[in-house]
């Protein structure tokens, strides 16, 4: 998860309007991997009393299987994907004006 989020920043830096269709493509399928890894629920049963943490938001350091949410990967991926988000809708308004 964390070394995805790292090769996402890679490529933004270096984004621009000449980028061929295979780092677009690149892109959304890392976009899509962090969105398919996010921890969407707590773990079952009474979590607290096992002394586990809420882990629904966060990213895991593999994948959502593993659901042990890791603040470093949860930070790089939150960012890459605030910024993919802001990206498109800059792009929407540019667009529509």
């Amino acid at each position: 998860m964390w070394d995805t989020a790292l090769s996402l920043h890679v490529f933004i830096d270096g984004f621009d309007d000449d980028v061929d269709e295979e780092i677009r493509s690149t892109l959304l399928k890392g976009y899509d991997y962090l969105e398919k890894s996010q921890v969407t629920e707590n773990p079952p049963g009474d979590y607290m009393k096992m002394f586990r943490h809420m882990a629904k938001g966060g990213w895991t350091f593999s994948d959502q299987d593993q659901g042990w949410p890791v603040s470093d990967c949860t930070a790089e991926s939150l960012e890459v994907t605030v910024i993919n988000t802001l990206s498109f809708f800059v792009l929407n308004q540019f667009l529509s004006h």
